[in-house]
Order: structure tokens, then C-alpha cells, then sequence
């Protein structure tokens, strides 16, 4: 939905998450979801053949977080190629990568939530209707 826009400085573009903060998210995340990290999702091999792979929710969200962090530090310089470029950047790693990630794991986290909420419930006897 965002309209197609060509930058007319490209070289007014970059990028500011380095590899140790997304090492950061991605550890941090990981030690938090344990477990509960890999998921398996339908997707293609490197030989093109669709395939069971296995994913990790960690990765998926930092790389999201990284691409999102990039977009919001870009747009939020004051100058119009600056702008540009976090909008070209933002619909092009959207089409490339993080819509992508965000549509493999959406069904992975809503069933998380899902059996955790029914989890709690269960455990809830003592105070009904308070999850």
C-alpha cells in the first residue's frame, strides 16, 4: 500500500542496526521463548523444490526488528532523500524479506498465545474466570 517511490539520492540511504544489536534481539529472544523457539513451515529449498523446513521465531523477529529500526531511524532524519529512501527501503524489504517472515510466523504465534491462554485457564481453577 505504500506507492512506489524511487529515491533520487540513493546514496543518502543506510543503515544503522549493526550485526552485534541484532545479535542481541535474536539472543535475548531466543532464551526467552526456550523451547518454544523452532517452529516447521512450508517453504522452498535452495534447489527451488518446496519443502518442511524448520524456522526460529528469533531470528525471524530480529530480522524484522532490524529492518523496522532501519526504516524508523532513516525516515526520522530531517531530509527529503533521507525519506526517500527509508520508504523505498521499508516496501522493497517488505516484498523481499520481512512480509514474508511476518506471514510464517503470525500462525506460529498465534498458536502460542493460544494454548498459553488455554494453559493458564487450566491452571485457574482456584480463581475462575481470572487468566
Amino acid at each position: 500500500m505504500i506507492r512506489a517511490i524511487e529515491p533520487e539520492f540513493p546514496e543518502a540511504n543506510e543503515r544503522f542496526v549493526t550485526e552485534e544489536q541484532w545479535d542481541g534481539i535474536f539472543t535475548g529472544l531466543r532464551e526467552l521463548l526456550g523451547n518454544q523457539d523452532e517452529f516447521l513451515y512450508m517453504g522452498y529449498s535452495e534447489f527451488g523444490e518446496q519443502t518442511t523446513l524448520t524456522g526460529s521465531l528469533s531470528e525471524h523477529l530480529a530480522d524484522v526488528y532490524q529492518d523496522m529500526k532501519d526504516f524508523i531511524i532513516l525516515f526520522k532524519r530531517p531530509s527529503l532523500a533521507s525519506r526517500e529512501n527509508a520508504i523505498y527501503e521499508c516496501a522493497h524489504l517488505f516484498q523481499d524479506r520481512w512480509g514474508a517472515r511476518l506471514s510464517v510466523i503470525l500462525p506460529v504465534i498465534h498458536q502460542l498465545t493460544v494454548s498459553n491462554q488455554t494453559d493458564t485457564r487450566n491452571n485457574s481453577d482456584d480463581f475462575p474466570g481470572i487468566y
